[in-house]
């Protein structure tokens, strides 16, 4: 059990001690006194149960309300329950659960499932930190806290979750958006260099030539042929002559 004990000594001017982080090995008895003179013997009992192994981390949101809620062993059933915060050596009590409410929080001991649960409305930015749910007991001589949860409260705006999903949906949209030019690219790319291949292929293939002849009526018998070679290549341009 990761427990954290504190012990108050009334014999001897209200004396605090404080225990963390508890093990099955620091069991036994305890002695505290000035001067060398022993004023109060502590037999010291440490349990572990699985709801009180490590910490917890909870997100609130400024100007929400944000849940703690605390699992406790049964042998703390009809234990008086508190919700403190830390701060240095130094813990405040925020509430306990003989009040259901105090300024700002609430709270509700589910004694029928082992949980008491806190509500904190109107988070602000001073209320992050690390919070203990824990319980009482004692006598005349000396009374003791047994904090046997630890909650860190991690307060945030309420717009900061939006802006991160914004975000990642415009580096989405720019990934899919130039994905797809260079998609686009590399096919415009590849029909231009299939162009000049084709055009070779007809320039290799060179012209075709015929012989045509012009006859200017029908009563003529005069025929102006010219003839064309399929040899000859370098022939840019050739006259006809008309006979009349």
């Amino acid at each position: 059990m990761k427990i954290l004990l504190i012990f108050t000594f009334y014999l001897i001017s209200g004396l605090t001690v404080i225990y963390r982080n508890l093990s099955l090995q620091d069991a036994g008895s305890y002695q505290c006194g000035e001067t060398g003179v022993w004023k109060q013997t502590v037999n010291l009992k440490v349990n572990s149960d699985p709801c009180c192994l490590g910490s917890k981390t909870v997100s609130g949101y400024l100007a929400e309300t944000v849940a703690i809620n605390c699992s406790y062993p049964e042998d703390f059933k009809r234990n008086t329950k508190f919700f403190f915060k830390q701060n240095h050596q130094y813990f405040t009590e925020k509430i306990r659960n003989s009040e259901t409410q105090r300024d700002r929080f609430s709270i509700y001991d589910n004694r029928s499932c082992n949980i008491l649960s806190v509500k904190m409305s109107d988070v602000r930015e001073a209320d992050g930190g690390v919070y203990f749910c824990g319980v009482s007991d004692g006598g005349q001589q000396f009374s003791y806290y047994s904090l046997y949860s630890e909650t860190q409260l991690q307060v945030t705006a309420p717009g900061s979750s939006v802006i991160i999903i914004t975000v990642c949906v415009c580096v989405g949209l720019l990934l899919i958006g130039g994905s797809t030019l260079i998609y686009y690219k590399l096919r415009f790319t590849k029909s231009q260099g299939s162009t000049p291949s084709s055009r070779m292929e007809l320039e290799e293939q060179g012209p075709t030539y015929t012989t045509i002849s012009f006859q200017k009526n029908p009563d003529s018998p005069t025929v102006a042929a010219v003839p064309y070679s399929e040899e000859e290549c370098a022939t840019e341009y050739s006259s006809v002559k008309h006979h009349t």
